[in-house]
């Protein structure tokens, strides 16, 4: 019994001290507390209580029989690497290629089958991005530019902004890699820079920032479990001692994208049957539809039918019957019900101090390695497209709503031009400019991307071009 517990002991000191130590060493500046309750150096102060007790007694049980306990010494140290090889080496069957594993942590296949429709426009590649065809390494004479974010670079348009960029400069040997995964936030953006761009042999890294929803998360959302695992691309014990597939085994489970499109069913049935239901409804129906959409109270529900006996609300409702290209979403659908029920109601203010503190890592990351980095913030569809503001307006002033994400917006901008940190705030160029998005969607439409695109070439094609993070000298 003793033995026994002495070699469990080490084992789990080893483990989750070992995971406690990466988590503490390697992510100090970002660690969650949330994540770990407890202080990592009571969690190994008890653990090394327990190694030394379970010792004591291994070591009186085996004084008169030193042979004995040297062989089950060695047995542990031979078996359990043994143990973790066999079990990576099972778990590598079931393990979607790099840098699949770090992107929707799924084979693309099982992308088709979710939210990203790729029946029009350009399609998955073998990473499962929706982007050409790459190779793990750019070929020789070619600047690799990364576009990193989340579905502003592979939903709504048919080309994304990535290779409408490249297809605009196919004559001076840029490749823009699509490294966007939606429903991911900017610690994710980080890890994935870190972790997988990097390792691409990218040149130039572009975080793209959305005002709509990146300035509201929490410190991390890519979990770590003490350290010892972690949903890949942010690191841990596991995945830095090359044991990748049994860290995806255990973890992928809680990657954002997966939990987007399978926590509450399939997303894209789900909206696709109230499309339905909307498209075949006539206004009295659409109208009952929705005041039973949410617990509205009594108040909220008189509220609605203010907006609802407006002879300007059937021109709102054609919008939902016929949104821009078919897509239908139904979260700004719902903003506007709450807004136009509690009588104008704006969102909350938005901090930016998460998305700063990830944004300034990123770009430190950068710098350290002799990569280039640039900011590109993205307006909130309402902030800029005024046919979106038109369209809205009989239902709620949707620019006033979403107003909080203007002014994070502009606090960031000034707060990472103050960091010496090149940014193209894309306000500059939407401003105004009207069907710019998907009027239900809020992700570009293709005339937005054009503009975006644009303004993307010049910035990158500009030959005086240096970015505040391009050292004087390479970095070693």
């Amino acid at each position: 019994m003793s033995c026994a517990l002495f070699f469990a002991s080490v084992f789990i000191l080893i483990v989750v001290g070992g995971g406690l130590l990466y988590q503490v060493l390697v992510e100090a500046s970002g660690f969650n507390q949330k994540s770990f309750p407890l202080k990592p150096r009571g969690i190994l102060l008890g653990m090394a209580f327990i190694s030394g007790t379970a010792s004591g007694c291994v070591l009186y049980r085996y004084q008169l029989n030193r042979r004995k306990f040297l062989f089950v010494t060695l047995s542990f140290v031979i078996f359990l690497p043994a143990t973790l090889v066999t079990a990576e080496a099972i778990s590598r069957f079931f393990l979607p290629a790099w840098p699949v594993l770090g992107l929707h942590g799924v084979k693309p296949e099982k992308v088709l089958a979710t939210w990203v429709k790729t029946d029009d426009g350009i399609g998955l590649n073998d990473w499962g991005q929706r982007d050409k065809p790459r190779a793990s390494i750019p070929s020789v004479g070619t600047r690799r530019i990364a576009f990193v974010g989340d579905s502003f670079l592979e939903e709504g348009s048919q080309v994304p902004v990535s290779v409408r960029v490249e297809q605009k400069l196919v004559d001076n040997k840029y490749e823009f890699i699509n490294l966007g995964v939606s429903a991911t936030s900017p610690d994710e953006y980080y890890h994935r820079i870190r972790n997988i761009a990097l390792n691409l042999g990218v040149q130039h890294c572009v975080m793209f920032v959305f005002s709509g929803n990146d300035f509201i998360v929490p410190e991390q959302s890519l979990e770590s479990f003490w350290g010892i695992s972690a949903v890949y691309p942010r690191g841990s014990l596991l995945s830095s001692v090359g044991l990748l597939g049994i860290n995806h085994l255990i973890t992928n489970y809680r990657r954002p994208i997966l939990q987007a499109w399978h926590g509450s069913g399939d997303l894209r049935s789900q909206e696709s049957h109230r499309h339905s239901v909307l498209s075949q409804s006539d206004d009295y129906t659409i109208k009952r539809l929705l005041l039973s959409a949410n617990n509205f109270s009594v108040k909220q529900r008189n509220e609605l039918l203010k907006k609802f006996n407006k002879p300007k609300i059937a021109q709102f409702f054609k919008i939902i019957r016929a949104p821009d290209q078919e897509k239908f979403r139904s979260y700004y659908l719902s903003e506007a019900l709450w807004s136009a029920a509690n009588n104008g109601s704006q969102w909350e203010i938005n901090s930016i101090n998460t998305t700063w503190f990830w944004v300034n890592k990123t770009s430190q990351l950068c710098k350290n390695r002799g990569v280039d980095f640039t900011l590109v913030i993205i307006p909130e569809a309402f902030q800029v497209d005024s046919r979106m503001c038109e369209q809205w307006k009989p239902l709620a002033d949707m620019r006033h709503l979403t107003r909080p994400c203007r002014v994070a917006s502009e606090e960031l901008r000034q707060k990472a031009s103050s960091a010496g940190i090149d940014v193209v705030d894309l306000h500059e160029v939407l401003d105004n400019v009207p069907g710019t998005y998907l009027n239900l969607d809020g992700h570009w439409s293709d005339y937005g991307v054009e503009i975006v695109s644009e303004r993307l070439a010049q910035e990158f094609s500009s030959p005086n071009r240096r970015s505040p993070n391009s050292p004087t000298k390479p970095v070693p």
